[in-house]
C-alpha cells in the first residue's frame, strides 16, 4: 500500500519535472527567436551575439543610411521586428493589426535607402509596400535579398542587385518600377514571381542559376529579350505568361520539363526553340496567336523517334507505343481554341531546307533566305551605279562636243560670201592669184575659185626663178 502512494507521488513529481523542463525550453526557444528589442538614435535592432541586426527606423528623413556598426558589432542584417509585415511593427513603426491579410503601406517619407557592405541579408518583407521608396543602394556584400523584401513598392525605380547575391526571395521586387536588372554569376535561386509586373525590358539569367520560381517574370509588359541559364531543368508554371512584348526565346539544352502557360499570352511571340532535351510539355502557348515558327533543334532522324511522344493526362510524355505523331504534337500544345494556321515547324539546329520542314496548314510559305536578301541589295546597288556612271560620261561627252561647236561658231561666223575669207587673215592665209580671195594658210584650194593654191615654199622658188 506504502508502495503504491509512494509510486504515485513520484510519478507525479516526474510528470511536474518535466512539464517544468518543456515550459523552460520553449520560453527559451521564444526568447532566441524574439530576443528583447534595443534603441540606438532613431534605430531599432536586436543583438545577436556576434552581430546586429536593424529592425526598424524611427526618424524622419527622406535619405536615411543603416548604420555599419552598433555597440562595436557589425550590422549584417536589416529586417523588420516579425520578418512578414503581416503583424506587429513594420520597419518603420507603424503598427498593424495581427492576422491583416493586406498590411497598409508604410507611413514614411522615405525616398532613399543606402546599406553599409556589412550587411549580408536582407529580411522578410522588410520594406513592404513603401510607397515612397525610389532608391535602394545595395550593399556589395549581400547575399540574401528575402522574401517581399521590396514588394509593392510602385515608386522604386533603381535598386542594383550586387554580385555577391545568391538568393532572390519570392515576390522580392513584384510591382516595383525597377526597369533595368543586372544578374551576376554566382546568383543561384529566383523565386516565385521576383520580378512580376515590373518594367524590366530584358532578363539574361546567369549559367549559376539551377531553378526559377513559377510566375518569375508573370506580366513583364515591357520585357523583349531573355536568356535562360544553361544549367535549368524546368521552366516553371506561366514563367514568362503576360509577356506581351517578348518576341522570340531560345530554351536552352538540358531543358526537359515546360510547365503550364510557361509563355501564356506572349502575344508577340514568333519563334520557340525546343532543345533534344525537352520530354515533358504542358499546354505552353496558351493565348499566344503571334507565332510563326517552332523549331526543333535535332535532326529529323531524331525527331522521327520522338514522335512517339503522346498525350496523358494533359502532359506530352515520351512513350514507345505512339499514338499521335509530331504535328498533333504541336496543335495540342497551343491553344486549341486559337488559329494556328500557317505556322512552320523545322528540324535541326537551322532552319530546314525545302521538303524538311513541315506546316500545320497547306498555305505556301516563302521564308526570305537571307544570302538572297544580300545578292539582291548588291546586284541592285552595281546596277544602279553602271547607269549613274554612264550617265555622266554621256553628259561630260554632249557638253565636250557642244563647247567645240560654241567655239568654231564664234571662229567662222556666218557673214556674206565675198567677205568670208577676209575673216582668215588674222590666220596669215594664202592670198589666191586667180580671184584674190583669201584662204588659210594650210589650204590646198581657194575657197572661192577653186583653184589650187601655191605653197609659200612655191611662191618663194618661183620668185627666185625670175630674179
Amino acid at each position: 500500500m506504502k508502495n503504491s502512494i509512494i509510486n504515485k507521488i513520484l510519478k507525479i513529481t516526474a510528470d511536474i519535472s518535466l512539464s517544468a523542463l518543456l515550459l523552460t525550453n520553449m520560453t527559451a526557444a521564444v526568447s532566441a527567436i524574439s530576443p528583447p528589442i534595443n534603441q540606438s538614435g532613431s534605430w531599432q535592432y536586436y543583438d545577436n551575439g556576434d552581430y546586429i541586426t536593424v529592425c526598424g527606423y524611427l526618424g524622419s528623413e527622406e535619405h536615411i543610411t543603416i548604420p555599419s556598426e552598433i555597440e562595436g558589432k557589425a550590422v549584417e542584417e536589416v529586417t523588420c521586428i516579425t520578418e512578414t509585415g503581416y503583424s506587429g511593427v513594420d520597419f518603420f513603426g507603424n503598427n498593424r493589426s495581427t492576422g491583416d491579410k493586406i498590411p497598409p503601406p508604410a507611413e514614411t517619407s522615405v525616398k532613399r535607402i543606402t546599406f553599409p557592405d556589412t550587411v549580408k541579408r536582407i529580411g522578410d518583407y522588410t520594406f513592404y509596400k513603401c510607397l515612397s521608396l525610389e532608391q535602394a543602394d545595395l550593399p556589395q556584400n549581400l547575399t540574401v535579398i528575402g522574401e517581399g523584401a521590396f514588394k509593392d513598392c510602385t515608386n522604386l525605380t533603381k535598386a542594383d542587385i550586387p554580385q555577391s547575391v545568391k538568393t532572390i526571395g519570392a515576390l522580392a521586387f513584384n510591382s516595383t518600377a525597377v526597369s533595368r536588372v543586372d544578374l551576376s554569376e554566382g546568383l543561384e535561386y529566383i523565386g516565385y514571381a521576383a520580378f512580376a509586373h515590373t518594367a524590366i525590358t530584358e532578363a539574361i539569367i546567369p549559367d549559376t542559376v539551377e531553378y526559377i520560381g513559377k510566375s518569375a517574370f508573370l506580366g513583364c509588359l515591357q520585357l523583349e529579350y531573355v536568356k535562360l541559364s544553361k544549367n535549368m531543368r524546368t521552366l516553371s508554371e506561366s514563367m514568362f505568361g503576360n509577356c506581351i512584348s517578348l518576341k522570340n526565346i531560345e530554351i536552352p539544352e538540358g531543358v526537359s520539363i515546360i510547365e503550364m502557360n510557361a509563355f501564356g499570352t506572349c502575344m508577340s511571340l514568333e519563334e520557340i526553340h525546343f532543345p533534344k532535351s525537352v520530354i515533358s510539355v504542358k499546354s505552353i502557348f496558351y493565348s499566344t496567336t503571334s507565332l510563326k515558327d517552332i523549331y526543333f533543334e535535332a535532326d529529323k532522324e531524331y525527331v522521327d523517334a520522338f514522335r512517339s511522344v503522346w498525350i496523358d493526362d494533359g502532359i506530352l510524355t515520351s512513350d514507345t507505343e505512339a499514338k499521335t505523331d509530331i504535328m498533333s504534337l504541336m496543335v495540342w500544345s497551343l491553344d486549341m481554341g486559337a488559329d494556328y494556321s500557317g505556322v512552320n515547324i523545322h528540324f535541326g539546329e537551322k532552319p530546314a531546307a525545302e521538303g524538311n520542314s513541315q506546316q500545320i496548314s497547306d498555305k505556301p510559305q516563302d521564308p526570305q533566305d537571307p544570302l538572297k536578301t544580300v545578292f539582291i541589295i548588291l546586284t541592285a546597288v552595281f546596277a544602279l551605279t553602271l547607269v549613274i556612271t554612264l550617265y555622266l560620261y554621256l553628259s561630260q561627252k554632249l557638253h565636250d562636243r557642244r563647247r567645240i561647236r560654241e567655239e568654231n561658231t564664234k571662229q567662222f561666223s556666218a557673214i556674206p560670201q565675198g567677205n568670208a575669207l577676209t575673216r582668215l587673215d588674222s590666220f596669215n592665209g594664202v592670198r589666191c592669184k586667180n580671184c584674190g580671195a583669201e584662204n588659210g594658210e594650210k589650204a590646198s584650194y581657194c575657197l572661192n575659185c577653186g583653184k589650187k593654191l601655191k605653197t609659200d615654199r612655191q611662191r618663194i622658188k618661183e620668185n627666185k626663178n625670175e630674179q
